[in-house]
């Protein structure tokens, strides 16, 4: 793409997220090595390129799959719409709950030591 002249790595990273997002449900699943390998860039320049995006609220990351803000980017009706800016808002979620199990579970387990 022409902005990859202009912008470095992580706008080759930002390029392929768009390019290969999958326009049906805004998701796209790679890792971050299979990006990394695919625009050339180095996995650090993918992992700071993907909190950056994070924090800005324009993606939300699972294991494997990043799912992009419908805000920023959605093809369809409005009821599509919603159900993607539900689904954007849950997208993360099961993960932080998984997290807070596994903690739990931790910490019970050091209490009966």
């Amino acid at each position: 793409m022409m902005l990859d002249v202009v912008g470095g790595g992580k706008l080759k990273v930002v390029n392929y997220l768009l390019d290969n997002l999958r326009l049906s449900d805004n998701k796209l699943v790679a890792t971050t090595r299979e990006i990394a390998e695919t625009t050339g860039v180095s996995t650090k320049t993918v992992t700071e390129t993907l909190k950056m995006l994070r924090k800005g609220n324009i993606i939300k990351r699972r294991t494997g799959v990043l799912m992009l803000n419908p805000q920023i980017l959605l093809r369809g009706d409005d009821e599509k719409h919603k159900y993607l800016l539900v689904e954007f808002e849950q997208f993360d979620r099961d993960n932080e709950d998984e997290h807070a199990y596994d903690e739990y579970q931790s910490f019970e387990q050091e209490k009966e030591l």
